[in-house]
């Protein structure tokens, strides 16, 4: 009796043990061919701002995020295709830009320092035509905020 309930018992293991497998190998086949499978690649750079490396700048394209470490350098890793790539911190400008991932890259990024020019004076002495002038004649790096137009200090203040 033993014996005939051991064998059954194994045969019944052995069948359990057979469809694990099947069952493994029909969704690794469903992952490769559904695209679950998809490839990462590293994407690794250095920051810096006239040539000077840049610490603790925020990297952030898809769902990997990355912070440069004391030379400037930072690593994600993202999966093939287009990918868009922001930047930032304290002090400089956003940088924004779009790679098309198909391999291992390595980016080097300037950030550019946030320059702010105040103009203080009495109302129509020209504050207003010298900045737009100023603006038009540098590019459009600049941004011009004025507290007429937003009316209050404080959303003057939130919008640097």
């Amino acid at each position: 009796i033993y014996s005939y309930e051991f064998s059954h018992l194994t045969c019944t293991l052995n069948i359990l043990n057979l469809l694990l497998r099947i069952t493994l190998a029909l969704m690794i086949v469903a992952q490769i061919e559904f695209g679950y499978c998809q490839t990462m690649f590293k994407v690794s750079g250095n920051i810096t701002s006239n040539g000077i490396p840049i610490q603790g700048a925020t990297i952030s394209a898809s769902k990997s995020n990355s912070i440069s470490d004391s030379s400037g350098t930072f690593t994600l890793f993202l999966q093939e295709g287009k990918a868009q790539i922001s930047v930032s911190h304290i002090g400089y400008g956003a940088y924004k830009t779009e790679w098309d991932i198909h391999s291992d890259i390595f980016i080097k990024i300037e950030l550019l320092p946030k320059t702010m020019i105040i103009c203080v004076g009495y109302p129509g002495s020209g504050k207003s035509y010298y900045s737009k002038n100023c603006i038009n004649a540098v590019g459009t790096n600049y941004e011009y905020i004025n507290r007429d137009t937003l009316k209050t200090m404080n959303k003057c203040i939130d919008t640097i």
